[in-house]
């Protein structure tokens, strides 16, 4: 899993043995908050 925190956006990517198998994108509205909302929509994403 990786995420990407900028000032702007939050960007996540889930990967199995060098597939994207998810990703999710939102703007950055207070990083604790963005993360969590991240995290709970990573694993639906396709």
């Amino acid at each position: 899993m990786g995420i990407d925190c900028g000032s702007v956006s939050v960007k996540f990517a889930l990967m199995r043995d060098h597939d994207l198998i998810g990703k999710v994108y939102f703007k950055n509205r207070g990083l604790i908050e963005t993360i969590q909302q991240g995290l709970r929509q990573l694993p639906k994403a396709k």
